[in-house]
């Protein structure tokens, strides 16, 4: 595959469509696994107070087809070629 990477944008040819990776289609959610009792720090949270919550961010997991051309963040466009490229046998051959 040729490729071209200009400004966390990297570009590549695969099955006749152009396919672009962009780094910025990520998701920000938040990760509440380090607070004791979800349940108590949303209330506290509601009143004001700080609490242990991070935001994150997390990669978009949609791919957009516009025309020939198919856009997504690098590890999801990885997922769609990794299940649309043909798995090699290893000479197991199905018997009839």
């Amino acid at each position: 595959m040729i490729g071209h990477s200009f400004d966390g944008i990297s570009s590549h040819n695969f099955g006749g469509v152009q396919v672009r990776t962009d780094e910025t289609l990520v998701n920000l959610v938040e990760d509440w696994s380090r607070v004791r009792s979800p349940s108590r720090a949303a209330r506290r949270r509601r009143q004001g107070h700080r609490q242990n919550i991070a935001r994150v961010q997390v990669p978009k997991p949609d791919v957009f087809m516009v025309g020939n051309i198919m856009v997504g963040h690098p590890e999801t466009i990885a997922k769609v070629l990794a299940a649309a490229s043909p798995r090699p046998s290893h000479g197991l051959e199905e018997v009839e």
